[in-house]
């Protein structure tokens, strides 16, 4: 049974508390959400970074920009899922803070420049979230690298003394070593 705890705010209902569908575990600011439902320029996958609890800065593909939503429309759109957390909540609400600014009129396309924000791509935003909104994550690359969705599912790509863990997966994905 899922509980939702609300308040009226101007205009809007705010759900206070939200779970993993069919889950227990509640969103965290950093949390990263990688699906195997989508295909975008021969890349298999898809992500996005949890920026509160209710929403995820995402960009959806060709001819979207950088977008928040609610992690709700996420599931609906793609049910195979696995969720990454980092063991360091203050590195994750940095990243999850600095995606939420991201530049919404930044225009998406793959490239193989990590450090500038346009263009971008989906795994791209969650990468630079963790490059520029904090440190010690990721390794920092600049030009010549891109950074595809399922790089979130391997150990080799945290730096170390992080110990990233699945906390929610939901149908069939890549499986990764997380």
């Amino acid at each position: 049974m899922l509980i939702l705890s609300f308040s009226l705010l101007p205009g809007h209902l705010y759900a206070k508390y939200y779970h993993y569908p069919g889950s227990k575990v509640t969103p965290k600011a950093g949390d990263i959400l990688v699906t195997s439902s989508t295909v975008s320029s021969g890349i298999i996958g898809h992500a996005a970074i949890v920026v509160n609890s209710t929403e995820i800065m995402e960009i959806r593909g060709p001819g979207y920009h950088p977008k928040v939503r609610s992690i709700s429309s996420w599931f609906k759109s793609f049910k195979n899922t696995k969720v990454i957390r980092i063991n360091n909540y203050t590195k994750a609400k940095h990243a999850a803070a600095w995606a939420k600014k991201y530049n919404r009129k930044a225009k998406y396309k793959i490239t193989s420049n990590l450090q500038s924000t346009n263009p971008t791509y989906c795994s791209k935003i969650v990468y630079q979230a963790y490059t520029k909104g904090t440190s010690g994550v990721f390794p920092k690359y600049g030009k010549g690298y891109y950074w595809p969705p399922y790089n979130f599912l391997f150990k080799r790509s945290y730096h170390p003394g992080l110990h990233p863990k699945v906390v929610y997966k939901k149908g069939h994905i890549y499986k990764g070593d997380l």
